[in-house]
């Protein structure tokens, strides 16, 4: 099955330094409206680009290298679309074509499918099409977003890796847990930013950041039965967040770990927020963990140690994105969270920072937001 190519860190810097990705958005309406909304390619339209009797050689030779070996059944609308050109020829002249290594790229069939990924992604990226939650960092592209049954996937993209020079199908990782969890993310970056001390603006002003996405105001313990996080302010009083190299032995320390979450249905896999010497946040895995080389990080969860692998990474400075991501999913419906179970999370959040005790909020806060 064909699989899109993603575009690189030296990707991106080449579409920014030529300027190809401003011409891409100049003609952004007319690029964005030749991208295909089926999964196969036509027989007939593949013949009549090959056809062409004007069809460049090396854009020519990229197409025959994307048909060969490929059966009929992964002839993809988006497959054919990256190797076609439509939106190299839709910003460059012909006189440009024929000097394409003067902007960096090997062949004009390197150049077809270089503008054709980016144009892919960032149609398919965005937020109002399909409600991911993405951001770029150095070396990471990440995506939150639900699934059809409310499941939370954080998922992430190696963009760094020079194997793969400007594009490819590059090297991802991520979670995906159960849909009771997308307040335990919230909860992981609130905790982490405030273990290594850095700030989250949207939480300061969380009420107006809500309100964007039309909350309405109503805040609502969820009590025994609502999908938020029962527990939080207990929780985030009594436990902490893993740390590298002296804090990841719960039997030591005489602390419960925060932020552990499981995928759906399933009570041997494990994923667990630690926060590593350099500070950032890495989320673990303890799946599959016996028989991969990359298992070298041993933790003791309760009595029992357990060999973890890395599957995501935060860096300090994007804190504010694993929150806003985490919010984002919550607010579009794409969770089984209401917003108003949300907004008690965060106000027993905001009664935590006024140095109250866990038991006198959650007493209070049965009280005053009773929705049972």
């Amino acid at each position: 099955m064909f699989r899109s190519p993603e575009v690189t860190d030296d990707g991106y810097d080449l579409l920014s330094k030529t300027g190809l990705d401003k011409k891409i958005q100049e003609n952004w309406e007319k690029i964005s409206s030749s991208i295909p909304h089926k999964h196969r390619a036509e027989d007939y339209e593949i013949e009549d680009i090959l056809n062409n009797t004007n069809l460049p050689s090396p854009r020519r030779e990229n197409i025959q290298n994307w048909l060969n070996g490929r059966s009929e059944f992964d002839r993809t609308a988006d497959g054919l679309f990256t190797v076609s050109g439509v939106v190299t020829d839709e910003i460059l002249s012909k006189e440009e074509m024929l000097n394409v290594e003067k902007l960096g790229v090997r062949n004009l069939g390197e150049l077809d499918t270089l503008l054709a990924a980016y144009v892919l992604t960032k149609y398919w990226d965005n937020p109002l099409l399909r409600k991911y939650y993405v951001w770029r960092s150095p070396g990471i592209k990440t995506r939150i977003h639900g699934d059809s049954n409310g499941d939370l996937d954080v998922h992430q993209i190696d963009t760094k890796t020079r194997a793969f020079g400007l594009f490819g199908n590059l090297p991802e990782g991520g979670i995906k847990t159960s849909y009771g969890y997308w307040p335990t993310l919230v909860a992981i970056a609130l905790k982490y930013a405030d273990t290594v001390g850095v700030e989250i603006p949207e939480v300061k002003n969380w009420q107006e950041f809500m309100k964007q996405y039309g909350w309405d105001g109503k805040i609502i313990d969820p009590g025994l039965n609502g999908v938020g996080y029962q527990d939080f302010a207990y929780n985030y009083s009594e436990e902490i967040i893993a740390q590298l190299p002296d804090k990841i032995d719960n039997k030591a320390i005489k602390k419960r770990f925060f932020g552990m979450m499981r995928p759906h249905a399933s009570q041997d896999i494990t994923y667990l927020p630690i926060i590593t010497a350099e500070q950032q946040l890495m989320i673990c895995t303890n799946y599959k963990s016996a028989k991969s080389e990359k298992a070298n990080i041993k933790i003791r969860v309760y009595s029992e140690e357990l060999l973890f692998t890395e599957s995501v990474i935060i860096p300090k400075e994007d804190a504010h994105h694993l929150f806003k991501g985490a919010v984002h999913g919550i607010m579009t419906n794409q969770s089984r969270t209401s917003p108003c179970y949300l907004a008690y999370m965060m106000w027993e959040y905001d009664q935590l920072k006024a140095g109250r005790p866990a038991d006198e909020i959650r007493t209070e806060g049965h009280e005053k937001f009773r929705g049972w």
